[in-house]
Formats: C-alpha cells, structure tokens, sequence
C-alpha cells in the first residue's frame, strides 16, 4: 500500500470511530442527531459501494478488501444508527411518528441510490467517491439545520464532529478531491467549520445560560436538559 492509501484507510477508521461516538452519545441523551434522509442517503452509498467492489473481478486487491470490510463495518453501524433514530424519533414527537417510518426510510434508499448512480455516471467515476462526498455535504447541512432548530445541546459531539471532520480530511487528500473541483472542498469546508464553530458557541452559550440559574433546594445548579 501506498502513503495515500495509508491515509485513505485511517481516515475510513476514523469514520468508523465518529459513528461508535454518535450511537453512544445517542443512546444517552435518548434522542438522534442525523435525520432519516440522511442515514439513507449514507446506507444506501454504503450497500451501492460494496456491490462494485463484490462486481470487479477476483481476486481483490489489499486495499478493495479493506474497502469491502469497511464497507459491511459501516453498514452495521449505520443500522444501529437506523434503529435509534425511528426508536427515538416517535419517542419524542408525536409528530415525527408519521415520517420516521421503516416504509419511509425504504423509499428514501431508494431515491438517495438512483442519485448516486446519476452522480457518478456524470462524473463518469464508479468509485463513488463523487457521490460520498456529496451525500456528505448535504449530511452536515442537514445536521446543522437540526441542531439549529433545537435549544439544547442533546446528542451534540465535538468528539463526532472532529473526527469525521478528520476522517473526510483525510479520505479527501487521497483521493485528491482538493484537485477534482474548486467549489467542492470549499463548499465541504465551509459546511463542516461553520457548524463545528456553531456547535462549540451553542455548548458555551448553555454553559453560561446553566451558571447564571440559581441553585434550587439541595445547591445543585440547574442546567439545560442534555
């Protein structure tokens, strides 16, 4: 394997580490961070990758065994994903019970994969690395407009939000994505370091919202539900 590749592969470790702090972090707070179109869009780049890998001929190469296996790593993790978003989806709003539904999330694989077979057949690249990285783009757009829309810090990682922020970083240089497209890396840029800087103001505005509230019966202070 080459330098590249040594980075392309940390990077796909990486990612796999952000997705075991979001499900631990989820599985606390009681509540989901990557909205339903979102983890389709991301199952189905996953299920699509793997199957190019499984259709090239045999036997494969080091780093296309690496990528098969890191592929069913992510696809495991994504389902425990899956599972904890409609879990906790109709758990904390009646309203989002009729649009977290098993049915939903299957009709949106199947959009989310026909857009990303029309993406990388433009850019004539069945890698997928196109398709990944745009399906990235609107991952961290749409989780920002989440976060956004809530007054408390609930499932918010730094530690998420770094390291997949490394993780494409990485996977980004080998790759050479910074050469393919100018707009790219500056529109994935701006995403990911205008919500990393978004989340850190929201953790040190309810940190101060927390020390300002006066102690109630037994001197604990009273802080923003997490």
């Amino acid at each position: 394997m080459t330098l590249l590749e040594y980075v392309e592969a940390s990077g796909c470790v990486l990612w796999a580490a952000a997705y075991v702090v979001l499900i631990r972090r989820q599985h606390r707070d009681r509540s989901f961070l990557v909205p339903l179109v979102v983890l389709a869009a991301n199952f189905s780049w996953e299920v699509l990758h793997a199957g190019t890998l499984l259709a090239r001929p045999s036997p494969l190469a080091l780093t296309d065994r690496f990528a098969f296996v890191i592929d069913l790593v992510w696809i495991g993790l994504d389902i425990i994903l899956i599972h904890q978003t409609l879990r906790f989806a109709t758990a904390q709003s009646p309203s989002l019970a009729g649009r977290y539904t098993v049915s939903r999330f299957g009709l949106l694989v199947v959009a989310s994969a026909g857009i990303h077979v029309l993406v990388d057949a433009i850019a004539r690249d069945w890698t997928g690395y196109y398709s990944g990285f745009m399906a990235d783009v609107f991952m961290f757009a749409m989780v920002g407009r989440l976060i956004a829309g809530r007054r408390d810090n609930r499932c918010v990682s730094l530690w998420f939000l770094g390291l997949s922020f490394a993780a494409d970083m990485m996977i980004g240089v080998a790759f050479g994505m910074w050469e393919a497209f100018v707009w790219f890396p500056a529109a994935f840029l701006c995403c990911r370091i205008l919500l990393f800087v978004y989340c850190v103001s929201m953790f040190a505005r309810n940190r101060r919202i927390s020390e300002c509230r006066p102690p109630i019966g037994d001197g604990r202070l009273l802080v923003l539900p997490a």
